[in-house]
């Protein structure tokens, strides 16, 4: 007898959490389209769903270690260390995005979310890849895979379905294909992979409760998560980056702290909680941090690349750039590392130097408008007006709304006018100065209060009032 007891208490043949939340993953994307999972609750659930019962066989699906759906991303990938493993994986997906038209989707633990240039954009359980300047909106495609009825495979889904808490059709429409009734059923609230199941939905839930602007409704689905995975530490983290964004700092630095306390010995813990700390001006806190995830992991680019930020602001320029060149010698493929070095060489006047880190970064990133804007500055400090001339409008054609290189690009028409009127060329000096006034007066319109646009409009119009030399 209490055999029996003890095997209907702890069974859970009854419960489908996983289902359900493999499901309310692979229903949502359209056909043809990729979809990218990441961490043992996405992949295995979606696995099941799609290699045992058939679900969505149209729908292209990687795992990002490679070792469970198709290995895209090379020979040895399990094999190789975990820098390594970060920047192929960063490489190939972003090869991907360039290349397909097909929409890609992605879960919340993905390295799509660590992409600078993108813009997440929610559907459901699932993210679509969207890089900046690119429209947004729900990709176009069809559901060409018949989804079996809800609560399939067995009768006690379908019963666990007629319950329970969650987020229906009336209260948030692109939930509307889930079911996460199961979430709720004893006794699996004990279980850990449940409660990171239960935190990763409410974590879901206040990001579109972020996109709506409910700012009461967002911090609330936060502190719920929180509550939910107390012990799982990468809900602590998730909670503090959401906490802080939402302008709950001295909140979001308790997160961290039990996110260090739960794993001492990772590495972005003590990151995350250096960014908070150097955010509430607690500088040498944050200096502290950071140096203590990269006693756990010595090639932690992005650590690195923070601290060369900090010596960079306090004026300690050659400490600046032993931290870029560490990150950028972890890291290749840390564009930001690459740009800020050449900024930190720039305060040195090492020209030359900086010249190489942007165009470095710019074959990263041929659309990066910063890199752009600054190599055009190294070129006008040297005199090399035409040159500078041509990135700004680069930068330009690519942001025209970019402040910094429209009024950068009439400061070098002003130069150039200047040149030509010493050189007795008055009417086309002229012609420059008229075009450097129309560049600073775009850039008025698109911010009043510029004031260095407005002085320099003032030096044109006194210039243009007498003869050019």
């Amino acid at each position: 007898m209490p055999f029996v007891l003890h095997r209907q208490e702890n069974n859970l043949g009854r419960h489908f959490t996983g289902y359900f939340y493999g499901r309310a993953i692979l229903e949502l994307p359209l056909t043809p389209s990729y979809m990218f999972v990441a961490q043992d609750n996405e992949v295995f659930t979606t696995a099941y769903l799609q290699k045992v019962e058939g679900w969505r066989p149209s729908l292209t699906v990687y795992d990002e270690l490679g070792c469970v759906f198709d290995n895209i991303y090379g020979e040895y990938f399990l094999a190789i260390g975990k820098t390594a493993h970060q920047q192929r994986l960063k490489k190939i997906q972003r090869e991907l995005l360039e290349a397909t038209d097909r929409p890609i989707y992605y879960v919340l633990a993905s390295g799509y979310r660590r992409f600078e240039d993108m813009k997440d954009v929610q559907q459901g359980l699932v993210f679509t890849a969207h890089p900046r300047g690119r429209p947004e909106g729900v990709p176009k495609g069809t559901h060409q895979d018949q989804i079996p009825p809800r609560g399939s495979p067995r009768e006690g889904a379908q019963r666990a379905s007629q319950g329970g808490v969650g987020l229906t059709s009336q209260e948030v429409s692109p939930w509307r294909r889930m079911n996460t009734s199961a979430l709720w059923q004893s006794p699996e609230h004990a279980e850990y992979l449940v409660r990171d199941l239960l935190a990763q939905y409410h974590l879901l839930i206040a990001d579109w409760h972020r996109h709506r602007k409910e700012e009461d409704l967002t911090v609330k689905s936060f502190r719920r998560a929180s509550e939910v995975g107390q012990t799982v530490d990468w809900v602590q983290s998730n909670v503090g980056s959401a906490l802080m964004k939402e302008g709950h700092l001295s909140e979001a630095i308790v997160e961290y702290e039990r996110g260090i306390a739960l794993n001492p010995r990772k590495a972005s813990a003590y990151y995350d909680l250096a960014i908070a700390y150097n955010k509430a001006a607690r500088v040498e806190d944050a200096i502290r941090l950071y140096r203590q995830a990269l006693e756990v992991d010595p090639r932690y680019a992005s650590a690195r690349n923070n601290l060369g930020n900090i010596f960079l602001r306090q004026g300690k320029f050659e400490e600046s750039i032993r931290e870029y060149r560490a990150g950028v010698e972890a890291d290749p493929e840390n564009v930001q590392a690459v740009f800020n070095l050449g900024g930190a060489l720039e305060e040195l006047k090492r020209y030359d130097e900086a010249k190489m880190c942007y165009e470095q970064a710019l074959t990263k990133n041929p659309k990066y408008v910063e890199a752009m804007n600054n190599l055009a500055g190294v070129y006008l400090t040297k005199g090399e007006v035409g040159q500078a001339v041509e990135w700004y409008q680069k930068a330009l054609a690519i942001n025209p709304e970019y402040v910094d290189s429209r009024y950068n690009l009439g400061f070098a028409y002003f130069l150039a006018a200047q040149q030509l009127g010493k050189q007795g060329q008055s009417s086309e000096a002229r012609r420059w100065v008229e075009q450097a006034m129309r560049e600073w007066r775009l850039v008025l319109q698109a911010q009043p209060g510029h004031l260095l646009s407005k002085d320099r409009l003032r030096d044109a119009e006194r210039l243009l009032s007498g003869p050019l030399k």
